[in-house]
């Protein structure tokens, strides 16, 4: 899935694609509640294509940040902290883990918080596989002099595996 980025009336979007026409529960609960930690997005249709607009005005992609600087044990363990306060969330709205993606050019910092996008659709990968995925993907993101961060990063990585 490629995002796609837009400017409109001073606000910035991440763009994703819709693949399913009919209207989830998913879909429902997220443009129902204003859910701690996840993206806002909303959903809009034009020529029969639909979209998910995410506000990421103002937001710095993780991605972006990595690509400057490695994962701090600090940095680390406020993502690991963030991420698993957001589960939490989202399970009192009855959403399923499946719909975080957990890829860093998907994620957005902003004033010291992290925010997560929610793809409310039923194609999304395995919780199982995602989260492997990301753990494997920590280990290459973190800084390697601190010894912190390499202690928690594997320490993550064993309780997925």
């Amino acid at each position: 899935m490629k995002a796609d980025y837009k400017t409109e009336l001073g606000k910035s979007y991440m763009i994703l694609d819709c693949v399913e026409k009919e209207e989830s529960f998913a879909m429902q609960m997220l443009k129902e509640n204003h859910i701690q930690g996840l993206l806002l997005f909303e959903k809009r249709s034009f020529n029969g294509e639909v979209q998910f607009f995410y506000d990421v005005t103002d937001m710095n992609p993780l991605a972006k940040q990595m690509k400057e600087s490695p994962l701090s044990e600090k940095k680390l363990r406020q993502l690991l902290q963030e991420l698993y306060c957001v589960l939490e969330e989202i399970h009192s709205f009855f959403l399923s883990p499946e719909g975080i993606l957990l890829q860093m050019e998907y994620m957005y910092e902003k004033g010291g918080r992290l925010f997560f996008c929610y793809y409310p659709v039923k194609e999304a990968d395995k919780w199982e596989v995602s989260i492997e995925m990301f753990a494997e993907m920590l280990l290459d993101q973190i800084d390697h002099e601190d010894e912190e961060a390499v202690e928690l990063a594997y320490q993550f990585y064993a309780e997925v595996k």
